[in-house]
């Protein structure tokens, strides 16, 4: 006889010892203590188990409690193998991934997951959260999010040489200050993730100002932003470069 949950022991545990069951040792306070050594165990395996392994390129995940969280810090690509044996159908592991210095890539067996994508990538200061749920044979993903913000929006000063940082986010504007001069930009990528967008706006004084595009970033050229005009020029990343995707100047 075998059980999938908790629950169906206990119902066989309850039918089991019912008044006219044929052992009438585990009548009375005796079947009371037996039951309640059965909701000890259902307690017990509810219970959350948090886990905070330390790096490695390959890890394997065992679980002994029906939800488990894996606090995972990345400091490099890594492989994460996922245990099955004496797990339970129902059972749930989440895994909350951290990334630093730089986007981290996270590769799933699929031996025994069943991930949406087999990898993923981690990007820096913000969770990722992966939860998977056990079906019988294998670890089904059930979602799965990066956490990160859907936009953000930063103010740049205008000096001759820009660095600009964009942030953990899908959509990044870098509204530059009035240009008084020409303007290059140096883009520090390591926040970003595959298809996020930068889009950077300028404004022109009273005179013709060029911005050119430099570290970090592959454009078109250089852009003219006619005085007391506005251009903007937007990019994706694309894991390793900011690429543009299209520009326009107000005439």
């Amino acid at each position: 006889m075998s059980f999938t949950t908790f629950s169906q022991l206990r119902e066989w545990a309850v039918a089991f010892l019912k008044p006219k069951a044929a052992f009438p040792e585990f009548k009375g306070k005796n079947q009371e203590a037996f039951l309640g050594l059965i909701d000890l165990v259902t307690s017990q395996a509810s219970i959350p188990d948090v886990q905070s392994p330390n790096y490695a390129t390959a890890l394997t995940v065992t679980t002994t409690q029906r939800h488990t969280t894996i606090q995972y810090g990345l400091t490099g690509p890594t492989t994460i193998t996922m245990g099955v044996e004496g797990i339970n159908m129902g059972d749930t592991v989440i895994f909350e991934l951290t990334a630093t210095g730089a986007t981290r890539t996270v590769t799933f067996d699929t031996v025994t997951t069943t991930p949406t994508l087999a990898t993923i990538a981690v990007t820096v200061a913000l969770p990722s959260l992966i939860a998977f749920v056990f079906d019988g044979s294998t670890w089904v993903e059930m979602y799965r999010t990066d956490l990160r913000a859907a936009e953000k929006a930063t103010s740049v000063a205008y000096v001759p040489t820009i660095a600009v940082t964009p942030s953990v986010a899908r959509m990044n504007y870098m509204n530059v200050a009035q240009l008084t001069g020409a303007a290059t930009i140096n883009a520090t990528v390591t926040n970003l993730a595959a298809n996020d967008r930068v889009i950077f706006t300028f404004a022109a004084d009273g005179t013709n100002r060029i911005v050119t595009f430099g570290t970090n970033m592959k454009s078109a050229g250089t852009i003219t932003v006619t005085a007391n005009k506005y251009a903007t020029v937007s990019f994706i990343f694309d894991g390793t470069n900011l690429l543009e995707l299209s520009r326009a100047v107000t005439t």
